[in-house]
């Protein structure tokens, strides 16, 4: 069994769209403190994805912050 979650991943997706400057300053100070290397999440993407074909991958969702905008 495989799960992963990161949570936070360190990413500018994630703050520069916080209007309240104290607030952004200190989200941004949580995410370096706290965040993953994406990277780090990417590997394990990829491990997943290359496992043998018997075996079966259920799920595997990739969702980006619904605050980030393009």
């Amino acid at each position: 069994m495989s799960l992963l979650s990161p949570g936070v991943t360190n990413t500018p997706g994630f703050g520069p769209c916080i209007r309240d400057d104290e607030l952004r300053a200190r989200s941004e100070r949580n995410k370096k403190r706290n965040s993953l290397d994406p990277r780090a999440v990417a590997e394990q993407v990829c491990y997943l994805l290359s496992l043998e074909p018997e075996l079966c991958v259920d799920e595997l969702v990739v969702q980006p912050n619904p605050a980030w905008k393009a």
